[in-house]
């Protein structure tokens, strides 16, 4: 499969599994995620050769409709954002934190593209949905330059790029005991 993503997120379960099925049908593509989200969102992830995702995406938005929030095609998604996704990197010690929290997931999904393409930070953990309100929230880690410059990418990007940023914060030297909770 190639490296670019297709990232949905609606307000409608029912046309969520619609949507996924229609963009299976559409492209030639693999589906990473389809799956409810708190409250009562769904989101969806695929990966595939551009041209295919963007064909999938959409067919998947014709069918989803007025239930279709936000969407995003990644061409060349970095490599960091996919790890994180199935896993969480410990924050090491001496290293400053930045935290985006996005009132969309599939725009958390983005702005982790974004941090990790725009300088030399390691995304620790992207959250989406579950237990957050249907948000997203994206903890990176690295040298507080590195971390205040990726940061400011999106906050600068946001309105064009329709990104929903909430929040932002850079913690310069954060707390040794707040590690074992990012």
């Amino acid at each position: 499969m190639g490296k670019t993503i297709g990232l949905a997120e609606l307000t409608s379960i029912t046309y969520g599994i619609a949507a996924s099925d229609a963009m299976l049908k559409a492209g030639q593509v693999k589906l990473l995620r389809s799956a409810p989200a708190c409250p009562g969102k769904y989101l969806i992830l695929i990966a595939g050769d551009t041209g295919e995702v963007k064909a999938a995406m959409e067919a998947g938005a014709e069918i989803a409709g007025k239930h279709l929030r936000n969407s995003y095609v990644i061409p060349h998604i970095h490599e960091q954002v996919l790890e994180v996704l199935s896993t969480r990197k410990k924050v090491e010690a001496r290293e400053a934190v930045g935290i985006l929290e996005c009132s969309m997931m599939v725009s958390a999904l983005y702005a982790a593209d974004m941090v990790a393409k725009e300088a030399a930070v390691r995304l620790c953990r992207v959250r989406l949905g579950q237990g957050i309100g249907g948000k997203g929230v994206v903890i990176l880690s690295g040298d507080v330059g590195a971390v205040k410059a990726a940061v400011n990418a999106v906050v600068k990007g946001c309105d064009a790029l329709n990104l929903h940023l909430q929040e932002h914060y850079v913690i310069p030297n954060p707390d040794p005991e707040l590690l074992d909770f990012l």
